[in-house]
């Protein structure tokens, strides 16, 4: 075990692979930090461009849906325009004031042939005509058609109507009853008796010359049309190849939300409604969200981006959808060679640091061993040469540090102690010297520190329960250095010869003095013990003056002057 000089270089060693530890910790934890916020900010860029991408989507899915919004809403208000433009036909008003007023509506007249004329004119021209099942009858008689326009009486009962208009029963029924009066309507689409989707629309007749009140209603003109061939049109838009974009009309039936619109999965119109619970449905969305906009899930459970747009004359809300995967493919995959890019970027100077750090970590190192191993070979030569001289030495020399442990011993310290130099290697004085003497010792070299001087004691030492043994010790500060920290060198020289025989002499002395003494007390029986009086009474008088114990001893030695 190597003693103070070779330690300190060790503590020294391990001190610097401490600090190199540390440092290497640290600037690993920033090269971690640095990689991290590298691959955070590559995320949030690429975040930020999918972001951007699904806003240009949304614009662009915006355009296309105002275009298919304005194109159908036009067609809606088209229909409505046709039976508008009828029913403000003067020749209408006054033919359908005319009829209401005859007993027999049911008789051949001009009025009826001249509004059939005009009806079925309008029916072809707008549209409102479909192949007639069964065979013609009379005008105010239900007939087994599907589209036509008709001409309700002020009581909403038929009047007069165009060949193949159906009868007046059922959904169409109750839409001309829930119209209020002197208003327009749309009916919500419906499936006709030959299967195919449907719709009515309704305007109100007014008087001759009349305000367009209720109380100015003379009729109601109601057409009915099948919509396939003429709405179902306006979905595509002219020009887009986007293969996965669709256009959707679907509206809520009770809890289900109902597709009006033919499906690209061969679903027709109006058949294989899905609940509105349905998790992440696009459809659902549509009718919660009217102009919203945000990626969902299809009836085909595709993942696709959606915009909605909401009619105001029906419960519909129109749906321009395209799946992500053809949408956004381009986009993600830019996206992700500039992410890998990124974090190859980041990989790769990553690496560098690495190396960087690891080269000059290394440089250091074998630096710092080669300057080590250099003081340890000094400190080695100096150890040696210490011992040398020191262990010649008959005194007792050791180095404390503040704390009183045993950083250098001689061989005569390490005889006293009676351990092994490994076992003394820097153990406290208290366990080799015992509790109280230890702490005497420690207390000394906690004076000496303080005033940084050197101080002697004198003090009695017992080695493993031999006879006591006078020591008289130097105490001397020693300065902190770079390779040995603030210390203490206690100098003990073995006194206690020199002590006893100085008690030795003194115990003649007093024999002898006293033996004077008695031979001049005895001249004179009235003063015997006079002088051994005196010498008690002079001691406890220098004992009380708290003098010397040297001037004590001696004023009790000089009782027989």
């Amino acid at each position: 075990m190597s003693d103070s000089s070779t330690s300190s270089v060790a503590s020294s060693q391990k001190e610097a692979a401490k600090g190199a530890l540390t440092k290497m910790v640290l600037t690993g934890a920033v090269l971690i930090a640095i990689a991290a916020a590298g691959v955070f900010f590559t995320f949030q860029f690429a975040e930020s461009e999918r972001e951007r991408e699904l806003k240009q989507w949304q614009i662009r899915l915006g355009i296309v849906a105002d275009s298919r919004f304005a194109d159908i809403d036009g067609w809606i208000e088209s229909q409505l325009g046709e039976l508008t433009a009828l029913a403000e036909n003067q020749s209408l008003q006054i033919y359908t004031d005319q009829l209401q007023e005859l007993e027999d509506r049911e008789a051949p007249s001009l009025e009826a042939d001249s509004l059939n004329t005009l009806l079925t004119s309008v029916a072809e021209r707008a549209g409102f005509k479909a192949e007639i099942k069964g065979a013609e009858i009379q005008a105010n008689v239900e007939r087994v058609g599907v589209a036509g326009v008709g001409i309700l009486d002020r009581d909403g009962n038929p009047l007069v109507s165009s060949p193949g208009m159906p009868p007046m029963a059922g959904q169409l029924k109750a839409f001309v009853a829930s119209t209020e009066k002197a208003e327009r309507g749309v009916s919500n689409m419906f499936l006709n008796s030959a299967g195919n989707p449907a719709m009515a629309f309704l305007v109100p007749v007014f008087g001759l010359q009349e305000d367009q009140s209720a109380s100015s209603q003379i009729a109601t003109i109601v057409g009915v049309k099948e919509v396939a061939s003429e709405l179902y049109p306006l979905l595509e838009q002219p020009g887009n190849t986007d293969k996965s974009a669709e256009t959707l009309i679907v509206r809520r039936k009770g809890t289900t939300v109902q597709y009006l619109t033919p499906r690209k999965d061969g679903n027709p119109p109006l058949k294989n409604d899905l609940t509105v619970e349905t998790p992440n449905l696009a459809a659902a969305f549509a009718l919660e969200t009217p102009g919203g906009f945000g990626i969902r899930t299809d009836y085909q459970d595709n993942e696709v981006l959606l915009t909605v747009r909401a009619f105001t004359q029906v419960p519909w809300s129109l749906i321009y959808k395209i799946d992500t995967a053809e949408s956004l493919a381009e986009a993600e995959n830019r996206i992700r060679t500039i992410v890998i890019a990124f974090i190859g970027i980041i990989v790769l100077v990553f690496i560098g640091l690495i190396a960087v750090w690891y080269k000059g970590s290394s440089t250091r190192a074998t630096e710092a061993a080669t300057r080590f191993e250099a003081l340890s070979q000094r400190f080695q030569g100096q150890r040696n040469f210490m011992h040398l001289v020191t262990d010649s030495q008959p005194n007792s020399i050791v180095v404390f540090d503040e704390g009183g442990h045993y950083r250098w011993f001689n061989q005569v310290a390490l005889d006293l102690s009676g351990l092994e130099r490994r076992d003394l290697f820097d153990k406290h004085i208290a366990a080799v010297l015992g509790p109280l003497e230890g702490k005497r010792i420690e207390t000394w070299i906690k004076e000496c520190l303080a005033k940084f001087e050197p101080i002697t004691h004198t003090h009695e030492l017992t080695f493993d329960g031999r006879q006591d043994a006078i020591f008289k010790s130097d105490f001397i500060p020693l300065e902190a250095r770079e390779e040995m920290p603030a210390g203490v060198l206690m100098v003990s020289q073995d006194i206690t010869d020199s002590i006893r025989e100085r008690e030795r002499r003194e115990r003649v002395l007093k024999q002898l003095v006293g033996a004077l003494v008695s031979v001049v007390d005895r001249r004179d029986p009235y003063s015997a013990n006079h002088s051994t009086r005196v010498g008690v009474v002079s001691k406890a008088i220098a004992e009380e003056m708290e003098l010397p114990a040297i001037d004590v001893e001696t004023a009790e030695k000089m009782r027989a002057t």
